[in-house]
């Protein structure tokens, strides 16, 4: 089917602001236009512009009409707004928005980089004909005709296909709705029950040690057989469908606690331990130095827990082989732990991060090699950027002059002066800039890259990783949070 001639790439400087947008009352002209959305969106007009950089324009049109030789943005105005002021940051008030104004001038100069020059639109005759699909992008479902909404749920379940966990809540009624143990009457029963009560029961440290559940690396896992785990759920969800239950009655931790005593004979039986298994079937038990010491005593805000089942441990070497395993193997093929769950918003870097999880690194080591130096220069970059930390005459981290020992540096000392990195982090920064003949520092790294003479060894690559995984996971933490 041929595509409507109502498409066109308009240039960016063809495009006004609409001075009439639903989000404010009418104004005279573009330059109050560009005002009142500054007023109205502040902040969110810079987080939508440094996603623009980050990961480029929405691919949906944007609704105009012409206005003489020009077009008026009917849908489209924040988006609009966003690449306005990444091409020209003056327009924005520097006595009114000084903060703002800084913000979008360091974005500008990665902006120019790779600028937005002109914008697929669809070219409505007059303002009544947009209104009127506008309408439908804006006003609600309208019965299933507009725009619907996600809701948290189904947000989560999008993430979780690529490759972000869930939270522990949704990773449950996961298990709830696909065990094998937990009846169809109960998996109906789950789909009526508001998530936001299911939560609190799910994020009450004492309540998961009841169920014999725990977390670690963002999945939700357990020691505890899974026929048992499906009857603490079965009768949570049971409880939580009487009509006189209320959030009232697990508002607080006590509350929760006077909740689930009424029905402790449908707990779990927590000394019917198997090997730790995850409720939503990834499978941890070839899955990288996890074991039952840490599994049992998880850490929670810092602290450590008593342990949420107890351990069968064989009287005697012939019962050895039998028994459960007490751990988990350390040993592991790839680089970073492929349990291990790190939220990237860079796309580059999260691919990477992904394939650091699956190469061999026995079999392609030199491969691993390059992409962990590749990984950690990609993370470092990221965070000077996100922090505004380039320095003056740099238009990006990777281009700027600096090296990467000398970028891992300004990062750890932007980390110790925010009081951002613990000992460890510390510890593992000093490993990759300190100590130069280390087989863990950036040196070596390079070198991997770039000498002919150098060959990496995969217990080496590993360990790397090791040291630096804390330091890895505050940088990207840092990244999320700006």
């Amino acid at each position: 089917m041929a595509i409507s001639k109502s498409y066109k790439q308009i240039s960016i400087t063809r495009l006004i602001l609409n001075p009439e947008n639903d989000r404010f009352e009418p104004v005279e002209n573009e330059k109050l236009a560009l005002e009142m959305m500054l007023q109205k969106m502040g902040s969110k007009i810079y987080f939508l512009a440094a996603d623009i950089v980050n990961r480029g324009l929405s691919p949906k049109p944007f609704y105009v009409i012409p206005h003489y030789n020009k077009y008026v943005v009917k849908d489209g105005n924040r988006r609009t707004t966003a690449i306005k002021f990444l091409s020209r940051p003056k327009l924005i008030d520097e006595k009114k928005y000084p903060t703002l104004r800084l913000k979008f001038e360091k974005l500008h100069n990665r902006y120019i980089q790779s600028p937005i020059k002109s914008i697929l639109c669809y070219v409505y005759p007059d303002a009544l004909s947009a209104d009127n699909w506008v309408e439908l992008e804006h006003t609600g479902e309208q019965k299933g005709v507009g725009t619907v909404e996600w809701e948290s749920e189904e947000i989560h379940r999008f993430n979780k296909k690529h490759g972000k966990n869930p939270p522990i809540q949704i990773q449950a009624m996961d298990f709830i709705r696909n065990s094998v143990f937990i009846s169809d009457e109960i998996k109906e029963m789950s789909e009526q029950i508001k998530l936001t009560n299911f939560e609190r029961f799910i994020n009450d440290t004492n309540i998961r040690k009841l169920l014999g559940i725990s977390w670690i690396n963002s999945q939700l896992i357990s020691g505890v057989e899974e026929s048992e785990i499906a009857k603490g759920f079965s009768r949570i969800v049971y409880e939580m469908n009487k009509p006189n239950f209320t959030v009232k009655s697990i508002y607080t931790a006590k509350d929760r606690a006077d909740f689930i005593k009424k029905f402790s004979d449908g707990l779990p039986d927590l000394s019917k331990t198997t090997t730790p298994w995850s409720l939503n079937n990834w499978s941890i038990e070839n899955d990288d130095d996890i074991d039952i010491e840490k599994l049992s005593n998880e850490t929670e805000g810092g602290q450590k827990s008593p342990p949420i089942h107890p351990i069968n441990k064989p009287s005697n070497s012939s019962q050895e082989n039998k028994s459960t395993k007490s751990t988990i193997p350390v040993t592991r093929k790839s680089v970073i732990p492929s349990n291990l769950a790190i939220r990237i918003a860079n796309p580059k870097a999260n691919k990477i991060h992904n394939e650091l999880k699956k190469i061999d690194v026995k079999t392609f080591v030199n491969c691993a090699a390059v992409t962990l130096r590749v990984f950690l220069e990609l993370s470092v970059d990221s965070f000077l950027e996100a922090k505004g930390l380039l320095k003056e005459g740099e238009i990006s981290a990777s281009l700027a002059p600096r090296s990467l020992y000398q970028k891992v540096n300004d990062v750890s000392q932007y980390l110790h002066k925010n009081k951002l990195a613990d000992e460890s982090i510390t510890m593992a920064v000093k490993l990759l800039t300190k100590e130069k003949n280390s087989v863990w520092g950036v040196d070596t790294m390079h070198a991997y890259v770039h000498s002919n003479k150098l060959s990496p060894i995969p217990g080496d690559i590993q360990t790397t990783w090791d040291n630096i995984q804390d330091f890895m996971l505050t940088l990207w933490a840092q990244i999320e949070a700006e």
